[in-house]
């Protein structure tokens, strides 16, 4: 593993904690 695979790790990993609460957020208002 090279460090660009560990950055592009970290900043997906990243994305995947805020989109959770936000999808979440998203689908409970249209509910």
């Amino acid at each position: 593993m090279n460090s660009g695979d560990t950055a592009w790790l970290l900043i997906s990993a990243g994305l995947v904690m805020l989109m959770t609460p936000g999808l979440a957020l998203f689908y409970g208002g249209m509910v």
